[in-house]
């Protein structure tokens, strides 16, 4: 195993560590896999000093817990991974839903919570088929451990899907959306360098290529809201690339949608791990939060108070699930947005910050009535981009690929979609897939 501590939740309460390693017996030998460590308060002292034998460490980490009947190797806990991924397929969930035990597993911290939704969110979503094959990581499995300082440690297991390097494990971590932004903003990416001169090619290869990954996250998303389930952490890191190549790849380039530990039931809007794997009943935890047994939701970003307060029939089911995709959609299309205009601006133009500073700003959007809802004026925000020439790059931006297309195809046709004032007017992710942006010529003139 190698890897480090990449990502922090608030930095007093969860870190989660990202690793990468490979299976080396039972049935799954040979598999790469990324690994997620959740951890509730500090990071463990192996993943914060990547000069130690990590590997080493690990192994006495897990082995630490004594369980019995194992020999506290990485690899045999490992493999019991698969005859979990045999249950998720099979559809026998009583192993996994007792995992959900509010005996089990406390919720008082943010990391277990986190994870636990996760795996809850995945569990879910993965009894109805393969969920790689519609545009959602796949999990294999997961650990729950103690460290040698007897902190909780939860490890959730995913196929490899980065660098793929022959004969060593791989030196860097799968991209995500947000990684390769961070690479544009460097001027670090292969068509920065090899497109030189050339705005116009560079721009349509880098739109070709966020346009296809982001079209596979929205097959995920779709597949989520089928599963009745909305994502609620939708942003650059939640979109896995196959490829941070935007100078070959182009329309070839694939996405798939990760970071499940925010997503709620849709009917309810409790967190996925309060609601049973099939969804028509509360689990055990939710039972247990419902009598007021079990910890409060520390996951609540305020989707029930803002369903509550736009939702004309706040207690009924159907229309609060109508509501929380409509709300994901939104997300979707603020992502859409960012990943058109950001990395064909130049360095330091704008950001993420600004740019959504002005969707939740000047160019909030408003109802019938007048009054500010959560939406964007998309035609206000199109005159204000279009406007500033600091935006492109020899002349080309995300303007210029969001114009591609007739009347009724473009990329602001589908934004003003996405992003509607009125929420009930948004699209479902099916309907947003079939929109002709996402098959357009990206050609600029």
């Amino acid at each position: 195993m190698s890897g480090r501590a990449l990502t922090s939740v608030s930095s007093a309460r969860v870190n989660v560590g990202l690793f990468y390693g490979q299976l080396t017996s039972g049935e799954a030998a040979g598999t790469r896999v990324l690994v997620k460590a959740y951890s509730p308060s500090d990071q463990p002292p192996w993943a914060e000093e990547p000069s130690t034998d990590v590997r080493a460490q690990l192994e006495a980490a897990l082995s630490a817990s004594g369980v019995d009947g194992n020999d506290g190797s990485l690899e045999s806990k490992l493999d019991s991974l698969e005859s979990k991924l045999d249950s998720l397929q099979a559809g026998n969930l009583e192993s996994l839903e007792a995992g959900l035990s509010p005996s089990k597993r406390s919720g008082a911290s943010l990391a277990e919570a986190l994870a636990l939704n996760e795996f809850a969110a995945h569990c879910r979503v993965q009894r109805t088929g393969d969920s790689e094959s519609r545009g959602i990581a796949r999990m294999v499995g997961r650990l729950i451990e103690k460290d040698e300082n007897g902190t909780p440690l939860v490890l959730h297991i995913f196929p490899w899907r980065g660098e793929q390097v022959r004969m060593a494990l791989p030196t860097r971590l799968p991209p995500t959306i947000g990684s390769w932004l961070a690479k544009i903003e460097r001027g670090e990416t292969d068509g920065q360098k090899k497109w030189t001169g050339v705005p116009v090619k560079a721009a349509r290869q880098r739109g070709k290529f966020v346009r296809a990954a982001l079209r596979d996250a929205l097959r995920g998303l779709d597949a989520l809201h089928a599963a009745g389930l909305v994502h609620q952490g939708l942003g650059p890191s939640a979109v896995l690339l196959s490829t941070e190549d935007d100078f070959n790849k182009g329309s070839a380039a694939r996405g798939a949608l990760q970071e499940l530990g925010f997503a709620r039931d849709a009917a309810s809007l409790y967190p996925a791990h309060w609601v049973s794997t099939d969804g028509l009943e509360l689990s055990p935890y939710g039972e247990a939060a419902e009598a007021g047994n079990a910890a409060a939701d520390p996951l609540e970003l305020g989707l029930a108070e803002r369903a509550l307060r736009r939702t004309l029939r706040p207690g009924d089911p159907f229309e609060r699930a109508r509501y929380a995709r409509a709300d994901d959609m939104r997300e979707f299309g603020l992502l859409l947005l960012a990943g058109l205009v950001l990395p064909n601006a130049p360095p330091g133009a704008i950001d993420q910050l600004k740019l959504r500073s002005l969707t939740d700003g000047p160019f909030v959007g408003a109802d019938a009535d007048g009054m500010k809802t959560d939406g964007v004026d998309v035609p206000q925000l199109r005159e204000y981009l279009d406007a500033d020439d600091g935006l492109r790059i020899g002349g080309v931006g995300g303007v210029e690929l969001l114009n591609i297309g007739a009347a009724g195809s473009s990329g602001w046709d589908l934004l003003a979609l996405l992003l509607h004032p009125e929420w009930d007017q948004r699209p479902s992710a099916a309907e947003a897939l079939a929109h002709p942006f996402f098959d357009a010529d990206m050609a600029i003139y």
